[in-house]
């Protein structure tokens, strides 16, 4: 979203020609995306130190094949769907950049000549590619991201369930799960907010052509 910004500003498009109606959905799309970031960050020490205190609990469990395959599983899983989901958040936060900037340079250049039939056949194919590439981006977060939590509490579940007499290893399993919750709980309203706002920009750049 930085290089978004800086894209804007080097092309001067944040300018008093561009209608008031864009500039403020530009503004709150970037501002709610920061927060996403902000929200993504804030609950990483959580996810760390819940990690942490499960594989200090895990060290001490009985040593048996089952109990070494579940921790390999749940170890390898937890780097991957971490991996994955941090990707898709930068793609997703990031991507993007350069079809908003032509949309808006398309929807500046019909605002300021509103008989430009060739101007306002641009920005509506500006608008559909937009349309497509936000959906494949939030289907895509959605997708891995429930993904990821559905294997990662099926690999804890298995672990409390081959040691049910570790109530240490149980309590601990809990509060990641409910930390865990916490995170998808504030990634769901800021990206159901951030959706709103590209739904915004397209509905406004569209009331243009």
């Amino acid at each position: 979203m930085n290089q978004f910004v800086e894209g804007l500003e080097s092309r001067r498009l944040l300018s008093a020609t561009l209608p008031l109606a864009l500039l403020g959905d530009v503004s709150k799309l970037l501002a709610d995306a920061h927060a996403t970031k902000v929200d993504f960050q804030q609950h990483l020490p959580a996810f760390h130190a819940d990690a942490q205190v499960l594989n200090k609990d895990l060290h001490g469990l009985p040593n048996s094949g089952t109990n070494h395959a579940l921790l390999g599983k749940l170890r390898g899983d937890e780097g991957h769907t971490l991996a994955t989901v941090r990707a898709d958040l930068g793609s997703l936060l990031g991507g993007g950049g350069a079809a908003i900037r032509r949309a808006l340079a398309d929807g500046m250049r019909v605002f300021l000549h509103p008989n430009d039939a060739l101007a306002k056949v641009k920005l509506l194919a500006d608008v559909t590619i937009m349309q497509a590439g936000a959906t494949a981006l939030f289907t895509k977060f959605a997708t891995d991201f429930q993904a990821a939590g559905s294997t990662i509490t099926a690999d804890l579940s298995a672990l409390t369930a081959a040691n049910p007499t570790d109530t240490t290893l149980a309590n601990a399993v809990h509060t990641a799960e409910t930390d865990g919750g916490k995170l998808v709980t504030a990634l769901a309203t800021d990206l159901q907010g951030i959706q709103g706002d590209v739904t915004k920009l397209l509905t406004d750049l569209t009331a243009i052509a």
